[in-house]
């Protein structure tokens, strides 16, 4: 994949509005891995990253279908990709989702970190 050079624009949170582009970043092909874990049902997607204390891992698009909500298939899959992030030896799986959604995660081990520059709920698995 050839390099693209973007602008990032930034946005001022005080007035809403977009400021000037700050610089151009060069965009490369990624290999990292995404894990998408399915069912007919439903699913989600595990991307794996990397930082100073090593891989690991945001849960992101977790749906079932309408129909067959309240059995069971969020669980199990929440409960595979952990598993998969354990067999992959994260040291963490982080998940942002909406306040209503927290009691369920929780269930799991997740909670809400305020850290750095993120808002978010995460499981230590290390």
């Amino acid at each position: 994949m050839e390099s693209r050079k973007i602008a990032m624009w930034m946005t001022d949170r005080r007035e809403r509005k977009m400021t000037e582009p700050t610089k151009l970043l060069a965009i490369k092909e990624s290999t990292t891995p995404l894990f998408r874990l399915e069912l007919p049902e439903g699913g989600l997607d595990l991307v794996i990253l990397k930082n100073k204390r090593g891989d690991y891992g945001i849960i992101e698009n977790v749906f079932v279908e309408e129909e067959f909500r309240k059995r069971g298939i969020a669980t199990k899959l929440v409960r595979q990709a952990i598993e998969l992030a354990k067999t992959l030896n994260l040291y963490k799986l982080t998940l942002t989702c909406s306040d209503s959604m927290t009691p369920f995660y929780a269930r799991f081990g997740f909670k809400w970190h305020l850290l750095g520059q993120s808002h978010c709920m995460r499981i230590n698995l290390k």
